[in-house]
């Protein structure tokens, strides 16, 4: 029993310790400067199309009213249909989604300089 308990504090002690040594460092990023991503926008003023026009060969993830989500590049965009390249986990696999599925785009659209 003692040996199980004293056994359980060392992992926790290791997990906290690891989590402060890998935890991001605040001060490197105070004098950054936050700057949008050339060409990426996601704006209420375009439609679905336009708006994953705008993150051509840029990853995106995509949600379906499925509820599934697909992550990749932008390949190609029309009215119709979205083509993803380079899924995660999927080599040489692309997809092709019905663009009346997708109910949510996520993007990178910032970063820090």
């Amino acid at each position: 029993m003692r040996k199980s308990f004293l056994s359980k504090a060392v992992v926790v002690a290791l997990i906290l310790i690891g989590g402060l040594l890998f935890a991001p460092n605040k001060d490197a990023q105070a004098g950054a400067k936050v700057v949008n991503i050339e060409g990426m926008d996601l704006t209420l003023k375009k439609n679905w199309v336009n708006n994953i026009r705008g993150c051509m060969d840029k990853n995106i993830t995509v949600y379906l009213s499925s509820g599934h989500t697909i992550s990749g590049k932008v390949k190609a965009v029309d009215n119709s249909f979205l083509l993803l390249k380079d899924i995660p986990q999927e080599e040489f696999m692309d997809i092709l989604i019905d663009v009346n599925t997708v109910v949510g785009v996520k993007t990178q659209i910032r970063k820090y300089e």
